[in-house]
C-alpha cells in the first residue's frame, strides 16, 4: 500500500535557532507568517554572530626582538688595554652605565641581558679570540632569531683618527679578521650595523649613543 509522505519542512513551517521548526496552523494570515519568518531570520543572524564572536581568540602582540650588542676583542690579561680590545671596553662601559651584568658564559662568550630605556638588549663579549669571533656571534643570532638589522658589532679600526667613533648601518670587513669571521657566520651577509672605534679606556656611554636604540 502506497502512503504519500508530506515534505519536511512543510511550507507553513518557520525555523528558529536552538528550538527547531514552528509549524503554523492554516489559520495564520500571510502577513503574520511574513512577520514570523522575518523574526526567525533575525534570530538566526544574532545566533550566528554570537557563535563567531565566542570562538574568536584575542590576538597577542609578539614580543619585540632584542638588540644584540657585541664587543670584539681578545680574552686574557695579556690583551687588556690594547687597541684590539676597545670593543670589550666599550661594552663594559655600556654595561656599567645601564646596570647590566655580563657575568654568565654562553655561546662561547661573556653574556648578559638587560634593557636600555625600554629596549631589550643582549651584550656579548666573544671569548674565542678575535679571528674566530663569528663562532660565538653566529650561534647567538641563530638561537634567539635576532634580525641582523638589530646586531651591533663594536670593534677597533686603525683607519679612523684617534679616539673617533663611526656608526654605519652596513659594510664590509675592511680587512678586520674579527669582522670577517662574523660575516662568514652570517652566511656572507654584511647588512648589520657596526660601531668602529680607535682609542683606549672608553669611559662614557652618552645619551646620543642611547638614542640609536630608540
Amino acid at each position: 500500500m502506497f502512503i504519500p509522505v508530506a515534505p519536511f519542512p512543510p511550507a507553513n513551517a518557520v525555523r528558529f535557532p536552538y528550538s527547531g521548526y514552528c509549524i503554523c496552523s492554516g489559520l495564520v494570515s500571510s502577513a503574520r507568517m511574513t512577520r514570523l519568518k522575518a523574526l526567525a531570520s533575525l534570530s538566526r543572524s544574532a545566533a550566528s554572530e554570537h557563535s563567531s564572536t565566542s570562538t574568536t581568540t584575542p590576538q597577542v602582540e609578539p614580543k619585540p626582538k632584542p638588540w644584540l650588542l657585541v664587543g670584539l676583542g681578545n680574552p686574557g690579561k695579556k690583551y687588556q688595554g690594547t687597541r684590539h680590545n676597545v670593543g670589550f671596553e666599550m661594552l663594559d662601559a655600556i654595561a656599567k652605565a645601564e646596570g647590566i651584568s655580563i657575568s654568565s658564559v654562553s655561546f662561547k662568550a661573556l653574556f648578559g641581558k638587560g634593557r636600555i630605556g625600554n629596549v631589550p638588549v643582549m651584550l656579548a663579549k666573544p671569548q674565542t679570540f678575535m679571528n674566530a669571533s663569528g663562532e660565538s656571534v653566529g650561534p647567538i643570532v641563530s638561537y634567539y632569531k635576532i634580525p641582523l638589522s638589530q646586531v651591533l658589532v663594536i670593534y677597533d679600526d686603525m683607519d679612523l683618527p684617534f679616539a673617533k667613533l663611526r656608526l654605519l648601518p652596513k659594510g664590509g670587513h675592511g680587512g678586520h679578521n674579527g669582522m670577517r669571521s662574523v660575516i662568514d657566520h652570517f652566511r656572507g651577509s654584511r647588512d648589520f650595523p657596526r660601531l668602529r672605534i680607535v682609542g683606549h679606556h672608553i669611559s662614557k656611554w652618552t645619551g646620543s649613543h642611547k638614542d640609536s636604540f630608540a
